[in-house]
């Protein structure tokens, strides 16, 4: 879509009347002249418009740091390795990672890039790391850049991709658009006309409402073909069941229904992410499954010290919390061979 727009009416108008829930998401998050992410994000945490974990306590930056170096090691011997972070935002993550291999004498085998699309983002990237990142607009020039041999990993990065959105309706599927009517934002449903390569739920019910993740599958065809040897870390929003749950954050307001539609471009919209699907994924483009779990038992995994860090923490322990942060994300851990 061509031309800025300044709300959703705005949007539907130009759109001729309805647009599907993915294309709204699309250009919510990614237009760039109006989308969120290309100009109205300013930061994440405290001043921003959401908080991550990673912006609560250094407890992943620990866990993702211990295990890079465990994957350095298993596929790289004792040499040094590429280190790609997907979507770092404002670096938040990237930085602790780098402070704690700092600590263990281990910064200086590991180089690292950044793959990120905000114009927002990547400016601040290249001024606070002052060189120290290089930073990429997509994973394939990431890759081409180290022969395809990395370590790869990312937080909330999927959730971050425009979701289709299914409604259960007449013992079918069918496909969720949104358009205006007198009283606002409305949707409804037509026909699922495209084969999506997604887990469905055993039990339904009328009009139950699932989010599949079509665009990161497409994204991931594209990309991991470049990966020749190394691992993959995916970290997210979601559960190993199909994700049922959407949302939208502005200045840490959680918006649902159709009010995730009243400030279009001002806030961030997220869906959360069935694993099953990327583990599926990753496994058709040759990875190989090493875990699948929660956030709190992948910190309990890689970090030594857990338990006198949360007694000693309240945000350690939100973090680690299976029935906080620690149960709401999902951790997939995979790696590729050399063939």
């Amino acid at each position: 879509m061509t031309g800025k727009w300044t709300n959703f009416a705005d949007f539907i108008r130009r759109c001729g009347g309805a647009v599907t829930f993915e294309r709204f998401m699309r250009e919510a998050l990614y237009h760039p002249a109006s989308g969120y992410y290309a100009h109205h994000i300013t930061d994440v945490g405290r001043e921003g418009d959401f908080s991550t974990t990673v912006t609560l306590n250094a407890l992943l930056g620990d866990a993702v740091a211990a295990w890079l170096r465990e994957q350095r090691r298993a596929h790289f011997g004792e040499m040094p390795c590429a280190v790609i972070e997907l979507g770092p935002g404002n670096g938040a993550l990237l930085r602790q990672v780098q402070q704690t291999l700092e600590q263990v004498g281990e910064r200086e085998l590991f180089r690292f890039g950044a793959v990120e699309t905000s114009p927002v983002f990547r400016a601040g990237l290249k001024r606070s790391f002052h060189g120290s990142v290089e930073v990429y607009d997509t994973l394939v020039q990431a890759l081409e850049a180290c022969a395809g041999a990395a370590l790869v990993y990312s937080n909330e990065f999927v959730d971050a991709f425009p979701a289709v959105q299914l409604a259960w309706r007449d013992n079918d599927w069918r496909e969720v658009f949104v358009a205006m009517d007198e009283r606002g934002p409305v949707e409804w449903t037509k026909p699922l006309l495209r084969g999506i390569d997604a887990d469905a739920p055993t039990r339904v019910r009328e009009d139950l409402r699932i989010y599949v993740h079509p665009a990161y599958h497409g994204w991931l065809r594209r990309s991991l073909s470049h990966l020749k040897t190394g691992a993959v870390l995916t970290i997210d929003y979601g559960r190993s069941y199909p994700a049922t749950e959407c949302r939208a954050y502005r200045r840490h307001e959680r918006l649902e229904g159709l009010d995730i539609y009243a400030h279009m471009g001002e806030q961030d919209v997220t869906c959360d992410v069935n694993f099953i699907d990327l583990k599926r994924w990753g496994e058709q483009l040759g990875l190989r499954t090493d875990g699948l779990g929660t956030q709190a038992e992948f910190l309990e995994k890689w970090v030594p010290d857990l338990a006198a860090r949360t007694q000693a923490s309240p945000a350690a322990a939100f973090v680690a919390n299976p029935f906080g942060a620690g149960g709401a994300f999902c951790v997939l851990e995979q790696h590729k061979d050399c063939r």
